[in-house]
C-alpha cells in the first residue's frame, strides 16, 4: 500500500507538491511565530525586571499632594517638588526609616526659590570719555525677556590726574553704593533656585550623590556678614555646580565730546574742587540731565553673556573688559541681605486639551518676566534694615551630578536631573528663566539639611519621602509583592498619599504654553511596566492562538478540499473492488507521505534555525503540537467517505459563463473561500495588533525601548503571517484549476482562446475572492474593536494592508492562473 501510495503521490506531482508546501509553511512558519512571540514575551519580562525599577520603588506624600492633572490623566509632572507645604512630621520619617523592609527613606523638604551672594560686575576703564547703559535680559530659550531690576548707566568723564584711574563719573541717581574712583559698576538682578531640605546620610545612600560639602564650616567673611545683619541662625547651603543661569548684560557704548579741561570746569561751576568726587555735589542727581546734551559718536550696542559666570547662590567677582575677556575684581560690592526673603509657588492650573494635552496660561510677570504659576513672597530682606533676621542662608560648597545625569534621569520622579523641555516642532529647548514662577519644572539647585528646613517650614516640614525597598534585585512579582506589603505598613504610620514608583516610566505631554507655543515635557507614567506587561501579554496570546487557531482551520479545510478534489477517484477505486477501508487507507498514505515529508523538511529548517540560535526550544513545542493536529485532522478527513454528488440549480437564469461557473462549483469554492477569509482576517490582525500595542505601551520611555528590542521580532512575525497567507492562496487556486482539467481542455477544444479562458477563471476568482478580502477585513476591525480601543489610524492600518494584501494575492492568483492554463494546454 505505501509503495501505491508513494507512485500515486508521484503521479500527481503538482497537487502534492502544492500540499508538501502549504504544510512545510505551516511547520516553519507556525513554530518560529510561536517562538518569536515567546521570546517577545521574554524580551519584555526581562527588560521590566531589569529596567522598570528606578533608585527608589515608593513615594510617600502627604494626603492631598495630588493635583488635579495627576488625578485625571495619571501622570506626574517630573518634578513634584516645585510647591510643597510640608504636612509630613520628622516623627513619621523615623518610623518609616525603622521599618524592617526599608532599606532607604530619603526625605525631602521643598522650600521655595531663594537667592544667595549678590555682586556687582564692572566694566574696564574706557579710553576717553564715554556713556556706558546696560540693562539685564533672561530668556527661556524662545523669547527674550528685559528684567527690570539691575538697569544703569554712567556718564565717565575723563580728568587728568584725578585718583589712580583719570576718570570721575556721573551715574544714574538712586544708586545704593557710591565711592571715588568707582569703575563702571551694576548690580547684577537677583536669581532665584528652588531650594530643599534633605537627610545627608539617607540621600546619599539613594543617589549616590557626594553631599560632603554640607559639613564644611561657614567662612570667617560670611560670619561677619551674618552678625552685622543680626541673623538668628546661620543654615549652611550646598549649591549645583553644574547650573545654567540664563543671564545677559546688554550694553550702550558712546563716545563723548568731553574732555578733560571740560570735567574740570563742570567742577568749578558746581563749587568742587578738583580732587572731589561729583557726588558731593547737592545738584549730582541733576547732572545726568545736563550730561544728556553732550554729543557723542560711535555709539555701539553689543550683549554680554553672563550665563558662564553665575552659579546659584554664589560666584566669583569678575571685571569686563571691552575686548570680550573676562578677570577677577578685586573691587566690587556683596551681600546676602536676601536670602530670608524667598518665593513659594503653587501648581500649575492646567487645562486638559484633547489627548491629553494641557494648556497653560500666563498669570503674572515678576521683574518683568512672565509668570505662570501663583508665587507667594515669603520672609522679608535685611538689605536696609539689620535687625531681627529670622535666618541666614550661607553657601558653604557645592554638589555634582554630571557623573550621575543618565542614571538619574533613569528614575522618575527625580528632582536633581531634569528631561529637556522642547518645542514641539523644531525641537529647541526650552529653559528656566532667572525667576520664580516658570511653567518649566526646576530641579534642585540648593541643598540644606532636614533639620534646617523644619526650622524654616515648622513641625512637618516633609513634603514627600522616597523609599527603597530592601532585598530586591528585579522588578518582578515577587518584588510587587514586598513592595505592597511594605506600602501596607507605611500607611499605617500615617494617613499619607502612597505610590508605587517601580515600574513607573517618562512619558511626553504636550503642553500649549501661552506666549511660547507648543513644547514637550517628559511627565512620569505611574503603572507603566505593568501597562507594558499586560499590553504584549494579552497581544503575544491573541497572535499565537489566532496563528493556531487559523493554520489548523487551513489544514482542517484543506484536507476536506483535498477529499472533495479525490470524490472522482474514490468513486471509480470503489467502482473497481476496492474496499472504502482500503480507499480510505490508500489515501491517507497518500496524504501521510507528503506531510510526513514536509515534517521532515520542516524539522531540517527547523534545527538549522535552532542551531545558528534563531529560535528557542520552545519552537519544537509548538512543531510536534502542528504535526500532531495535522496527522488527527489528517486522519479524521479520511474516513469521510461520501458518493460524488453533484448539486445544480438552473443556472441558465445567469447569462454569463463566469457567473454560471461560480454557482456550478460553489461548495468546492466555499472551502477556498473560507481560507481566505481566515488568511485575511490574519493578515489584517497581526499588523493593526501590533501597531495597538506598540501605541499602548510605546508612550513611556521604557515602553519605547522595548517596542525598539522587539521590531525585528515583530518583523518576522509580519513576514510568516504573510508566507502562509500567499501559501495559502497559491495552493488554493492551484488545486481547484487541477480539479477542473478536463472543463479546461474541453474549452480549449470547442475553440476557447488561453485569453478567454484566463480572463474568464480571472473573473471568477475575483468575485469570491473580493468578498473574503472585505469579509476578512471586517471581522478583524470588529475584533480589535471588541478587544481593545483603537484609534482610526487601525481602520487606515486595516485599508491598507487589505489593499496591498488583495493586490498581491490577485497578482498572485493571475500568474498561478497562467501557469497553470500552460501546463495543462502542454499536457
Amino acid at each position: 500500500m505505501i509503495r501505491l501510495s508513494w507512485q500515486s503521490v508521484k503521479n500527481k506531482t503538482r497537487s502534492s507538491f502544492l500540499l508538501f508546501g502549504s504544510l512545510l509553511a505551516i511547520f516553519v512558519a507556525g513554530p518560529i511565530s510561536i517562538a518569536t512571540l515567546f521570546d517577545i514575551q521574554t524580551e519584555v519580562k526581562g527588560n521590566i525586571e531589569s529596567h522598570a525599577r528606578g533608585t527608589y520603588d515608593i513615594l510617600v506624600r502627604p494626603k492631598d499632594a495630588q493635583t488635579e492633572v495627576e488625578k485625571e490623566i495619571g501622570k506626574v509632572e517630573e518634578n513634584y517638588l516645585n510647591y510643597g507645604d510640608g504636612g509630613i512630621t520628622l516623627q513619621q520619617w523615623e518610623q518609616m526609616k525603622d521599618l524592617e523592609e526599608v532599606e532607604i527613606a530619603a526625605p525631602v523638604a521643598s522650600l521655595g526659590y531663594f537667592t544667595g551672594d549678590n555682586k556687582t560686575f564692572s566694566f574696564e576703564f574706557p579710553t576717553s570719555s564715554s556713556y556706558l547703559e546696560l540693562y539685564f535680559k533672561t530668556s527661556d530659550g524662545i523669547n527674550d525677556y528685559r528684567i527690570t531690576q539691575g538697569s544703569s548707566y554712567y556718564y565717565m568723564l575723563k580728568q587728568n590726574g584725578y585718583y589712580t584711574d583719570d576718570f570721575d563719573f556721573i551715574r544714574k541717581p538712586g544708586a545704593e553704593s557710591i565711592y571715588e574712583g568707582m569703575r563702571p559698576e551694576f548690580t547684577l538682578p537677583f536669581t532665584y533656585y528652588l531650594t530643599v531640605g534633605v537627610d545627608r546620610e539617607q540621600e546619599e545612600k539613594l543617589t549616590g550623590l557626594d553631599l560632603s560639602a554640607m559639613d564644611n564650616s561657614i567662612t570667617q567673611e560670611y560670619q561677619r556678614i551674618a552678625r552685622q545683619d543680626s541673623a538668628d541662625r546661620n543654615i549652611s547651603l550646598i549649591y549645583l555646580e553644574d547650573a545654567f543661569t540664563p543671564l545677559t548684560a546688554h550694553v550702550t557704548k558712546a563716545t563723548l565730546n568731553w574732555s578733560s579741561a571740560q570735567t574740570i570746569q563742570l567742577k568749578k561751576e558746581l563749587g568742587l574742587p578738583e580732587d572731589q568726587a561729583f557726588f558731593f555735589s547737592d545738584q549730582y542727581d541733576h547732572l545726568s540731565k545736563r550730561m544728556q546734551e553732550v554729543a557723542y559718536t560711535d555709539k555701539e550696542e553689543f550683549e554680554i553673556d553672563l550665563s558662564n559666570h553665575i552659579q546659584p547662590f554664589y560666584y566669583k567677582p569678575f571685571k569686563y573688559h571691552y575686548d570680550g575677556n573676562f578677570s577677577e575684581s578685586f573691587n566690587y560690592l556683596f551681600g546676602l541681605s536676601e536670602t530670608p526673603l524667598f518665593y513659594r509657588t503653587h501648581p500649575i492650573d492646567y487645562t486638559i486639551l484633547e489627548q491629553d494635552a494641557l494648556k497653560v496660561v500666563q498669570v503674572g510677570k515678576h521683574t518683568g518676566v512672565p509668570t505662570y504659576r501663583e508665587i507667594e513672597k515669603v520672609g522679608k530682606s535685611t538689605r536696609f534694615s539689620h535687625n531681627d533676621s529670622p535666618f541666614m542662608l550661607i553657601p558653604v560648597g557645592t554638589f555634582t551630578t554630571k557623573e550621575f545625569q543618565q542614571t538619574l534621569a533613569a528614575s522618575p520622579l527625580g528632582m536633581y536631573q531634569q528631561s529637556p523641555t522642547t518645542t514641539l516642532h523644531e525641537g529647541k529647548n526650552v529653559r528656566e528663566t532667572i525667576t520664580p514662577g516658570s511653567f518649566i519644572s526646576s530641579p534642585a539647585y540648593g541643598i540644606i539639611d532636614l533639620e534646617d528646613a523644619a526650622y524654616i517650614k515648622g513641625d512637618s516640614p516633609i513634603d514627600a519621602i522616597r523609599v527603597k525597598v530592601s532585598d530586591i534585585s528585579a522588578y518582578n512579582q515577587a518584588a510587587i509583592d514586598k513592595i505592597r506589603r511594605t506600602v501596607g505598613h507605611i500607611s499605617e504610620i500615617g494617613d499619607f498619599h502612597i505610590t508605587v514608583v517601580a515600574g513607573a516610566s517618562h512619558s511626553p505631554v504636550t503642553l500649549d504654553v501661552e506666549g511660547i507655543g507648543k513644547v514637550e515635557q517628559m511627565w512620569t507614567t505611574l503603572g507603566a511596566a505593568t501597562t507594558i506587561a499586560e499590553g504584549w501579554n494579552t497581544t503575544n496570546i491573541l497572535i499565537a492562538s489566532m496563528f493556531s487557531m487559523i493554520s489548523i482551520l487551513y489544514i482542517m479545510n484543506h484536507f476536506l478540499f483535498r477529499n472533495r478534489t479525490q470524490l472522482e477517484e474514490r468513486q471509480l477505486l470503489y467502482d473497481i473492488g476496492w474496499t472504502k477501508k482500503a480507499i480510505q487507507r490508500f489515501h491517507l498514505s497518500e496524504s501521510g507521505l507528503v506531510a510526513s515529508l514536509a515534517c521532515l523538511f520542516g524539522g531540517i529548517i527547523l534545527l538549522i534555525c535552532y542551531f545558528l540560535q534563531f529560535i528557542q526550544p520552545v519552537a519544537w513545542v509548538a512543531f510536534s503540537l502542528f504535526v500532531l493536529c495535522t496527522f488527527i485532522i489528517m486522519l479524521g478527513c479520511s474516513k469521510r467517505f461520501k458518493k460524488q454528488k453533484h448539486r445544480t440549480w438552473n443556472s441558465n437564469k445567469l447569462k454569463r459563463v463566469w457567473m454560471r461557473n461560480l454557482a456550478f462549483y460553489k461548495n468546492l469554492i466555499s472551502l477556498s473561500f473560507l481560507q481566505l477569509v481566515f488568511v485575511t482576517l490574519l493578515v489584517n490582525f497581526v499588523p493593526a495588533v501590533l501597531y495597538v500595542t506598540n501605541q499602548t505601551t510605546g508612550e513611556t520611555h521604557l515602553g519605547t525601548y522595548i517596542n525598539e528590542l522587539v521590531f525585528l521580532l515583530m518583523i518576522i512575525i509580519l513576514g510568516a503571517t504573510f508566507y502562509v497567507a500567499l501559501t495559502t492562496i497559491m495552493e488554493s487556486i492551484s488545486s481547484t484549476l487541477l480539479l477542473r482539467r478536463d472543463e479546461i481542455i474541453t474549452l480549449r477544444d470547442i475553440g476557447w482562446r488561453s485569453k478567454d479562458v484566463r480572463l474568464t477563471i480571472m473573473k471568477e476568482s475575483f468575485a469570491w475572492m473580493l468578498p473574503a478580502f472585505m469579509l476578512g477585513m471586517t471581522c478583524s476591525i470588529t475584533l480589535l474593536f471588541v478587544l481593545f480601543t483603537p484609534s482610526i489610524n487601525v481602520v487606515y492600518i486595516s485599508l491598507i494592508t487589505s489593499g496591498c494584501f488583495s493586490l498581491i494575492s490577485v497578482g498572485v492568483a493571475y500568474v498561478i492562473v497562467k501557469q497553470t492554463l500552460k501546463q495543462i494546454a502542454t499536457s
